[in-house]
């Protein structure tokens, strides 16, 4: 069992578990990027009960208004790998991260949603084509 399960199955016996997603209410959320996406995201989270963290590297970032704002780059894995290590799950907000330590991050255990290879798809419009064309929908030409 993940730590995220074990901490979620805590949660469930506890009746503090936020719905829908099966946080606990004490989990915190990690967002690479804190732009407006993020902000959007912080303000919903606040409501739910959920903590959000974010981390950009721009002093005062739009989400820092919502979310506790850590400064460093989410395209610098050492700035990544130890931003990950203080949240439940981590998610980004922008598709400009170094997917190479999101798999990294995936392996040894951290709960990254969307998964790196579906960010790496996002990053890459021929991938992105390749599979919707793979799934039966129709792509332009």
């Amino acid at each position: 069992m993940s730590p995220r399960e074990a901490k979620c199955q805590a949660g469930a016996r506890s009746e503090a578990v936020v719905v829908p997603g099966g946080l606990p209410r004490d989990a915190v959320v990690g967002v690479l990027g804190g732009g407006q996406l993020g902000k959007m995201l912080g303000t919903d989270a606040a409501r739910m009960g959920v903590k959000l963290k974010v981390l950009d590297p721009t002093p005062g970032c739009p989400a820092s208004s919502v979310a506790e704002q850590v400064e460093g780059s989410f395209q610098d894995a050492s700035a990544v790998r130890a931003f990950a290590a203080g949240v439940d799950v981590l998610t980004t907000e922008i598709e400009h991260v170094d997917v190479g330590t999101l798999e990294e991050l995936e392996r040894s255990g951290v709960d990254v949603q969307p998964s790196a290879s579906t960010i790496r798809v996002i990053q890459d419009k021929y991938l992105q084509k390749r599979h919707f064309e793979g799934v039966g929908s129709e792509v332009p030409l």
